[in-house]
């Protein structure tokens, strides 16, 4: 897994994790005042596409009530690059009752066939837009009943649906599946019980046909890394793999997000 975050400072972080048991951290990449300092509230994942002279990363931002997609450029030494400055582009204000917010690419070989938003709202509402070629949101539905979820993170997509894992404020941890077709109709499977809700944020990306989960628990700074078997709801086999040793944790309020390379190979496969 390749974890972000944004810090109060500004910086983006890019942090590799290496699912050994204990977890193993790679060198950080600290990326300096990316951001201005202590605007930025949510993040959804982000892409690093390989260029000849460097790679260009994109993804989308909250900043106070407004969201942005956000599209800059590095030389091959990691630097920004000095002839290509950064791209922000305002999608729309609205969003400080959001509390997550993500965008899902499905790609047919190399080519983009959608992309799909979802944005989850503080009074439990969970909505779903669709993004066209030329970055314009419109609403495909909504579904509501999300008001005990405090983290959501995308771990499946294919065709026809995504599937979300969810960790709710009373402990239970979830899989919410939502058919791509209209109307919204959310399925929704408890996978645990209990033991989930000291995490504020969930980060997942594919391992074979499961998943690794990290979940961040603010009153420790530290992150905990799991591995997910394929989602069968109770059934579902989860190991805990340890404690996460990364100064990437132990910065104080950052906004937590997943760094993708190569977009149309990120195959999610955990449901």
């Amino acid at each position: 897994m390749v974890a972000g975050s944004v810090t109060v400072g500004g910086y983006h972080v890019w942090q590799p994790i290496t699912a050994t048991s204990p977890p193993t951290t790679g060198v950080g990449h600290y990326l300096q005042y990316t951001y201005p300092r202590g605007q930025a509230r949510l993040s959804t994942t982000f892409a690093i596409w390989p260029k000849p002279s460097g790679t260009a990363r994109f993804g989308w931002v909250v900043f106070g009530d407004n969201l942005y997609a956000h599209h800059y450029w590095l030389t091959p030494d990691g630097a920004k690059d000095p002839a290509r400055p950064a791209k922000y582009t305002k999608v729309g204000a609205g969003w400080t009752r959001f509390t997550a917010v993500e965008v899902s690419s499905y790609y047919r070989g190399q080519t983009l066939a959608r992309q799909t938003a979802y944005g989850l709202r503080n009074d439990g509402t969970l909505l779903r837009w669709s993004i066209s070629s030329t970055g314009r949101w419109t609403q495909t539905g909504s579904a509501k009943g999300f008001a005990g979820v405090k983290s959501i993170s995308l771990i499946s997509r294919t065709a026809t649906y995504e599937t979300f894992v969810a960790n709710l404020r009373g402990g239970g941890l979830y899989t919410i599946h939502l058919p791509v077709a209209a109307p919204m109709k959310p399925v929704v499977k408890q996978v645990r019980a209990t033991g989930w809700a000291r995490f504020a944020k969930l980060v997942a990306s594919r391992c074979g046909k499961g998943s690794l989960l990290i979940g961040v628990d603010p009153s420790t700074r530290l992150g905990h890394m799991y591995a997910v078997g394929h989602a069968t709801g109770t059934s579902t086999p989860i190991q805990s793999l340890g404690q996460v040793n990364g100064g990437m944790f132990q910065t104080p309020d950052p906004v937590f997000f997943r760094w993708v390379g190569n977009p149309p190979t990120d195959a999610l496969a955990g449901e």
